[in-house]
């Protein structure tokens, strides 16, 4: 859907999409418990590619940046 967002947009509109995985949040603490969300947040970090559970902080910063900063992003795939 981005990707056909930004071609029918673009170039006046800029299309991005923030796709997250794994967030380590209040609702799993809440859900599993500290000890849980530990154990959670350690298995996310062995089966992503970064080796980190993510944030929501992190989340945030990205959307700032493409919000503001990223005045040429697009899909990369035209």
């Amino acid at each position: 859907m981005t990707l056909a967002l930004a071609r029918a947009l673009g170039p006046e509109i800029r299309i991005n999409a923030v796709c997250p995985g794994f967030m380590a949040t209040r609702w799993f603490s809440d859900a599993l418990g500290q000890e849980g969300l530990d154990d959670l947040i350690q298995r996310q970090q062995a089966a992503t590619p970064l080796k980190r559970a993510g944030t929501a902080e992190d989340v945030a910063v990205t959307v700032l940046f493409l919000a503001d900063e990223a005045r040429c992003t697009t899909p990369a795939s035209f």
